[in-house]
């Protein structure tokens, strides 16, 4: 999850920035980015994420008691594997989603660094623009670990 519940003033200022003309692809992809896990966590969407985990635990299940009942010794538990695989699946999106982003921020300030064009009052002023909305997405906590999928009673 984002730190703040309202990382959208720091997102619409940057999506602001784009749609008046300063248009960088990295914008609109850490916007997407960071959706992702504010769209998972959503509380409309996420007990949609838990219930169909659910359903798949349970036929997962369903499947492991049908072969063990053939195969007795078999001892398969095709639910403990999901279960195991999905927590990984989660964690590391979430781990190479905040890579991703910390490195396309990176690269923002790169990009928009008010030493690129010194002399350009223009640039400077969108450049100063883009660093002030870079460092809202940081106050926010988008760049510390707080892009996450909230997995309480997911299993």
């Amino acid at each position: 999850m984002v730190a703040s519940n309202e990382p959208r003033e720091a997102l619409q200022s940057i999506r602001d920035v784009s749609m008046a003309g300063h248009y960088n692809d990295q914008y609109t992809d850490t916007i997407k980015a960071i959706a992702v896990f504010n769209y998972l966590n959503h509380p409309y969407v996420r007990p949609k994420l838990i219930g169909i985990n659910r359903v798949l635990r349970e036929e997962f299940q369903r499947a492991s008691d049908g072969y063990n009942f053939g195969h007795p010794n078999a001892g398969i538990n095709i639910r403990d594997c999901w279960d195991t695989w999905f927590k990984e699946h989660l964690e590391d999106m979430a781990s190479n989603t905040r890579t991703w982003v910390r490195g396309a921020i990176t690269d923002m300030r790169r990009a928009w660094s008010p030493l690129n064009n010194p002399n350009d009052q223009t640039y400077q002023l969108r450049a100063l623009q883009v660093n002030q909305h870079l460092d809202r997405l940081e106050t926010l906590g988008i760049t510390n670990g707080e892009i996450s999928i909230d997995t309480t009673n997911l299993w």
